[in-house]
């Protein structure tokens, strides 16, 4: 079974439209992230017997700040690597597009 031409046309460029739309999607939530990492301001994390002299409820409080900031880096990264992915994926189908035109 051969593929026609124009079935990979219109694949191709049905591809490209929805990845383009997950791509400023991503890069918006990406941007409120980053915008949202930036502005954290951390509390202070005493170190050892410091720590430990604090009342249970300021130590919960400095540690769910620290957890909130990594899972927000970790999810940061998870969406660079997926825009990264997006912006190759958008150039295969475009790529594809070119080749069959050339047929």
């Amino acid at each position: 079974m051969t593929v026609s031409l124009d079935t990979i046309m219109q694949d191709a460029r049905a591809a490209i439209i929805t990845l383009t739309e997950e791509a400023k999607q991503t890069r918006a939530e990406l941007a409120e992230l980053d915008r949202t990492i930036t502005e954290c301001r951390l509390p202070f994390l005493p170190a050892g017997d410091d720590m430990k002299k604090l009342p249970p409820h300021e130590r919960e409080w400095i540690m769910q700040a620290y957890a909130q900031h990594a899972k927000d880096q970790a999810r940061q990264s998870g969406m660079s690597k997926r825009l990264d992915f997006i912006e190759r994926e958008i150039s295969h189908w475009q790529e594809r597009i070119t080749i069959a035109q050339r047929r």
